[in-house]
């Protein structure tokens, strides 16, 4: 059987149960005052368990990237170096999500330059620096993409606008909501949303990766061992007889 399916189909449904354990801390928590349950599953606080299933999909995706950058015929593109960017990009993204670092991008003085960049969707304004960034690197790996397999390259801008989608888009979204001081259920469902996307883009890129190496010839199986087998004795047991002379 192909790793990349039921791996796959096993992160989808952990980051489903983990959506719902947030959404369940952080609508409970306000009525029953106690704030442990919501520390430990919220995806709207850092260093918990949602916290440590992202920074461990980030890491597996880099060191898939680094072994698939070895291998000629697992790449399957002419340069390597688009593939060490992504492993080292990757490693980066599970460094950021673990201690928050893009965070700290916000405490910048945009306001400076523009008033409006500390305000609507530009409150968490660590995203004036994402975007541009985002848009470099689009234009930096267009090349990549095109040489590509064509599955393997749908896979990856799925992969890509999934995360994209929540880590920017639905971002700018709660940004938007946070500022105008809307209902907190919207800006529950808006991060929960967004936090949703963004795991599911990174287990969507895990499985293109192992496609995109199986398609290459690369075997990684789930095989089911035999259960062991009973030999009976090829002669019976011999049974001493005691005498007595």
């Amino acid at each position: 059987m192909s790793l990349a399916h039921p791996s796959s189909r096993m992160l989808f449904a952990t980051i489903a149960g983990l959506l719902l354990l947030s959404t369940v801390a952080e609508l409970f928590t306000p009525r029953f005052g106690s704030g442990f349950f919501a520390k430990l599953f919220s995806v709207n606080r850092e260093g918990n368990i949602p916290t440590l299933f992202s920074t461990f999909q980030l890491l597996v995706a880099s060191g898939l990237l680094a072994v698939i950058s070895r291998d000629p015929r697992l790449r399957r593109t002419s340069s390597v170096w688009p593939w060490y960017g992504l492993s080292a990009g990757f490693l980066f993204l599970a460094g950021d999500e673990y201690l928050q670092l893009h965070e700290r991008l916000s405490h910048l003085p945009f306001e400076r330059i523009d008033p409006r960049l500390k305000t609507g969707i530009f409150t968490f304004s660590w995203v004036v620096v994402a975007i541009p960034c985002v848009l470099g690197l689009v234009a930096l790996y267009g090349r990549f993409l095109t040489q590509l397999p064509a599955p393997s390259r749908r896979r990856f801008l799925t992969a890509g606008a999934l995360f994209l989608g929540g880590a920017v888009g639905f971002e700018l979204i709660g940004a938007a909501l946070y500022s105008a001081s809307e209902v907190r259920s919207a800006y529950l469902l808006c991060f929960t949303i967004e936090e949703g996307l963004e795991m599911a883009g990174v287990t969507w890129f895990l499985r293109a990766l192992l496609l995109h190496g199986e398609d290459a010839g690369w075997r990684l199986q789930l095989t089911q061992l035999p259960s062991p087998e009973v030999t009976p004795p090829s002669h019976p047991p011999q049974i001493a007889a005691l005498s007595r002379d």
